[in-house]
């Protein structure tokens, strides 16, 4: 046996062959064939145990593309657009040219685009910076073209076992959206001169839990998730608030502009995490299969 070869098909080299196979099979290629390249590359498991772990990857990637199928056909027979098998060869890459109240224009660009809709799929389990760069995406497309209706559909996998999950944010009209496109980019202003506790996973926890619960019990459920989960190692974390850091020392305090905003919550953690998350929650839908 060769040693060089993986037993398993985890972390980031099992990211990179579903990654693979997805892509192959968003481009229109058949999922056995993308499995039979893949095998061919030579770094998968070897003999049976390979092969079990590559169709398992197929498993996967079949549901994805299913839906991601369903989602871009949708919008290009709204926009008149014929279908293609191709799903990333017939999306379009759209300019955005987006004029904010304080004279800054956002500039940039949009890909994956069927019709009025961003599609993207990702071999990755659905999760919040999914859900958070769709957001912004759409929100840059009402703005900078307000006279369409734009919205995003982000499928992957299901955070919560086998099965697809997908997220379809649809960003409100007009200003609504320059103004929240706008505060987005005054909190990228304030990241850029001290680091904000504003963690993707917690401050979305945070932010589910202070639907329902008050603010002191919701920032306890979300400190279940910091301990167990990989946001207080991230380096970047690491470096601005140590190792191995409590959440109640990271959260900080509100400060009075927080407050004028959510009076409710006295952390600066939670502050962000409602000033991002609860417009993008108010204007998100969801669905598994």
């Amino acid at each position: 046996m060769d040693d060089r070869l993986p037993l398993a098909l985890t972390g980031l080299s099992g990211w990179g062959v579903g990654d693979r196979v997805l892509r192959a099979a968003l481009a229109g290629v058949d999922p056995e064939r993308a499995k039979q390249a893949e095998w061919r590359r030579g770094q998968v498991p070897p003999r049976e145990l390979g092969r079990a772990e590559l169709q398992k990857v197929v498993q996967y990637v079949g549901p994805l593309r299913m839906v991601s199928v369903e989602a871009a056909r949708e919008a290009d027979t709204a926009a008149g657009r014929p279908a293609s098998a191709d799903l990333l060869g017939s999306a379009e890459t759209l300019d955005v040219r987006a004029e904010l109240p304080d004279g800054r224009t956002v500039v940039g660009t949009v890909p994956g685009v069927h019709g009025r809709r961003v599609v993207r799929t990702e071999y990755s389990r659905l999760g919040p910076k999914h859900r958070l760069r769709a957001w912004v995406q759409a929100l840059a497309l009402a703005v900078s073209d307000p006279g369409h209706t734009w919205d995003a559909v982000t499928i992957g996998r299901s955070p919560r076992g086998p099965g697809v999950a997908w997220s379809t944010l649809a960003p409100p009209d007009g200003d609504a959206a320059t103004a929240l496109l706008a505060d987005l980019l005054a909190l990228r202003d304030e990241a850029a001169r001290a680091p904000l506790p504003f963690l993707p996973e917690v401050s979305l926890k945070y932010t589910e839990e202070r639907r329902t619960s008050p603010a002191r019990d919701a920032l306890m459920r979300a400190g279940w998730l910091w301990n167990k989960g990989f946001e207080r190692k991230d380096p970047y974390v690491v470096l601005a608030w140590g190792r191995d850091a409590v959440l109640d020392d990271v959260a900080g305090h509100a400060t009075t502009a927080d407050l004028g905003r959510h009076p409710d919550d006295p952390t600066r953690l939670g502050a962000l995490a409602r000033r991002v998350w609860d417009p993008l929650l108010d204007h998100e839908l969801r669905g598994a299969r």
